[in-house]
């Protein structure tokens, strides 16, 4: 009976909470005075350059995801964000790469990338 008969004796696994604080670390925390449709400029970073505000459908997402240069956004909960600090991440080979170019809101909110 309660929280932890039905989650279990560790309420929140380990690997996805961990996935959740570098998330909340990489981009919410580090960037929390931008507004949420203007990504970052990195001038070191090709492929990041400068965006204009603007609304995405999940098919034009899909092209933001890191793959040969291209700009990494994730989206979470109806704003777009742009990753590339988390490249290591959320770029290809990363460990969260799934996320990138797509609407993750309910991977994270169910804390499961499958």
């Amino acid at each position: 009976s309660g929280i932890n008969a039905e989650y279990g004796s560790s309420g929140i696994n380990a690997e996805y909470g961990g996935g959740m604080l570098a998330f909340y670390y990489f981009y919410i925390y580090d960037t929390q005075e931008e507004e949420p449709y203007q990504p970052q400029q990195e001038e070191e970073e090709e492929g990041q350059g400068e965006m204009e505000p603007r609304d995405f459908t999940l098919e034009e997402l899909e092209e933001f995801n890191g793959v040969d240069g291209r700009p990494l956004c994730v989206a979470v909960n109806y704003n777009v964000y742009n990753v590339a600090k988390g490249k290591s991440f959320y770029g290809p080979g990363g460990p969260y790469e799934i996320l990138a170019g797509k609407d993750g809101s309910r991977m994270l909110a169910l804390m499961s990338l499958d």
